[in-house]
């Protein structure tokens, strides 16, 4: 497929891993003081691993590598980054567990990892109250949904469904304003959530794998650390 980095909206940057400075890059952003803060490599063919040395680029705000053909575990180290403010990973096949504790991303507004394998409990996302949207979506995430949760009082969109989930949406999550809020509330689900107040019980998918194929996501990120 095409490689969206060569193409508007990314007309006249350098192509991605040129020798130019990383902040020159297509889809990279960088602060006044030469840091990167930003990464937006949606829809690129890239495949391989996501680099645990992205978890020292301290000025991150933005990751967005959706719909790409990447694998692995993601990276420990990036959760720690505290000027987060969105991660996007949907529609890979990246795995790996939320951390119980969060309380240091206080500005997280976007996390979108639906269409992965993740695992483990979603306790950890009920530290982010600035959450505007939580997409958790097919996944393979157990237990039960955190009514801190409902302390994100600017969230409009969350979707729990297709996952191992079980219990009930809290009231405390109910009592917001959703546009969107899904769970695997159908009485055939094999993972029952009761829910009084979703917008949708969708139906369960079944996803296809993904061949890996495009450009090697870990080739010469080490760029990013000079």
């Amino acid at each position: 497929g095409s490689n969206r980095l060569d193409d508007s909206p990314f007309k006249g940057k350098s192509s991605y891993l040129s020798p130019v400075s990383e902040c020159d890059w297509a889809g990279i952003t960088c602060n006044t003081r030469g840091k990167v803060e930003d990464i937006r490599f949606e829809e690129n063919n890239l495949n391989g691993f996501i680099p645990f040395e992205l978890g020292q680029l301290l000025f991150l705000k933005v990751l967005n590598v959706a719909r790409n053909f990447l694998h692995g575990s993601f990276p420990s180290q990036i959760w720690d980054l505290n000027m987060l403010e969105t991660i996007r990973l949907d529609d890979n096949v990246i795995g790996g567990q939320i951390p119980d504790n969060l309380e240091h991303l206080s500005n997280m507004k976007r996390l979108i990892i639906n269409n992965n394998t993740f695992s483990g409990t979603i306790r950890g996302v009920g530290d982010l109250t600035k959450l505007r949207s939580l997409e958790l979506q097919n996944n393979n995430f157990i237990g039960s949904i955190p009514d801190s949760i409902g302390d994100a009082r600017d969230i409009v969109s969350a979707k729990f469904h297709g996952n191992m989930l079980t219990g009930t949406v809290p009231l405390s999550i109910c009592d917001n304003s959703f546009r969107v809020l899904t769970s695997d509330c159908r009485d055939e689900s094999a993972f029952f959530v009761s829910c009084d107040c979703c917008t949708d019980c969708p139906v369960p998918i079944s996803r296809p794998i993904v061949e890996p194929c495009g450009i090697s996501v870990s080739d010469r990120f080490d760029q990013f650390l000079n």
